[in-house]
């Protein structure tokens, strides 16, 4: 018989998590259940940028595993013909820091032209700027315009008939007494909603405001590693510029004056951001958890103790996009794991 399988939540977590599902098991029958749907989630705010951020580094192992697989995806969809579609595309990053010593990355290792900065090319990017930067570090990374991109793969998954349901399910025991039951297993992929969902207590949120701005001239990544979160991100169609991080702060409220601040430290990188057209602002809540990302196999009682098999995968923080393909492949195999279900060979 093909699994049966629900999905809660389609932001960029559950919508991968069951396209690699299918990729699993082509037979089985998904039905995706969200209150939202692109655009309107958490992931379509994010600045779609490849690097782990805002995620405990305690989980280093898994992130670097994660991290790497949706890395080497990501940047081969940057080199496809679908790259314009999903607006993916690859491109240099800075990171620049106020230490005379460089903080190397756990994650060096599995990101491509990886290289620590000398004084001339730290000059060479801020010579307009009277900061002083002491050292740092380069690399490829890839940028996604996530409003393309989780619609693309929504597409995907109804053609392979995949349903989608738009309900609001409170906790997870209520849908586990209800039409949970009928399911072999539920895919928790409820990112800050996690907290009441569970319930767990560990998740919290961490705010972040970003500026989306017109300013095509600009081609490479900046991120300054200092106190204050700064960075300039161009994706396909426009440049996010952010940013802020305000832990346990619910408010989706937009603060103009963090707004103003964050043009006043960018414009110190490249001046003519004073001055670029603002396209759109943004505050979001960053889904993140105490212990860094649960992504494990649980069993639930419902109605009359029947058992009911739930795979939670949320807590990514900043690193959605970052680990999404990962976390997803991760979710497939411990289906197949435990269902005894071995993957198709092709």
């Amino acid at each position: 018989m093909p699994l049966k399988i629900a999905v809660i939540g389609a932001g960029i977590i559950g919508i991968t998590s069951a396209c690699r599902i299918l990729d699993f098991f082509p037979d089985a029958s998904i039905t995706i259940y969200a209150e939202t749907f692109s655009p309107d989630t958490t992931s379509d705010v994010s600045a779609g940028f490849w690097e782990p951020y805002c995620i405990s580094p305690e989980q280093a192992g898994p992130i670097i595993k994660w991290g790497k697989e949706t890395y080497d995806i990501m940047l081969k969809e940057s080199l496809s013909e679908n790259a314009d579609k999903f607006g993916i595309q690859a491109l240099s990053t800075y990171v620049l820091q106020d230490t005379e010593k460089p903080k190397v990355p756990y994650w060096s290792d599995i990101v491509r032209q990886f290289r620590l900065l000398n004084k001339e090319d730290i000059f060479s990017i801020v010579n307009e700027s009277n900061q002083n930067f002491k050292s740092g570090f380069s690399y490829l990374t890839t940028t996604v315009v996530v409003k393309k991109y989780i619609p693309e793969l929504t597409k995907k998954l109804k053609d392979k008939g995949v349903n989608f349901i738009s309900c609001k399910i409170n906790t997870l025991q209520e849908f586990i007494n209800g039409n949970g039951s009928t399911y072999d297993y539920i895919i928790n992929c409820t990112g800050l909603g996690a907290r009441n969902f569970v319930p767990d207590s560990n998740v919290y949120p961490v705010k972040g405001q970003v500026l989306r701005v017109k300013a095509p001239w600009i081609k490479q990544c900046i991120m300054l590693d200092t106190n204050e979160v700064t960075y300039i991100l161009p994706l396909s169609d426009v440049v996010v510029i952010g940013g802020t991080q305000q832990p346990n702060n619910y408010s989706l409220n937009k603060d103009e004056t963090e707004f103003e601040n964050i043009i006043n430290r960018c414009s110190k990188i490249y001046p003519s951001l004073r001055h670029a057209e603002i396209v759109s602002t943004h505050a979001g809540l960053r889904p993140c958890r105490e212990g860094g990302v649960r992504l494990e196999l649980e069993v639930l009682n419902g109605v009359n103790n029947k058992k009911t098999k739930v795979i939670h995968n949320y807590g990514h923080g900043g690193s959605g996009v970052t680990i999404s393909w990962g976390c997803a492949t991760n979710v497939a195999e411990l289906i197949e794991k435990d269902s005894k279900c071995p993957k198709p060979k092709l």
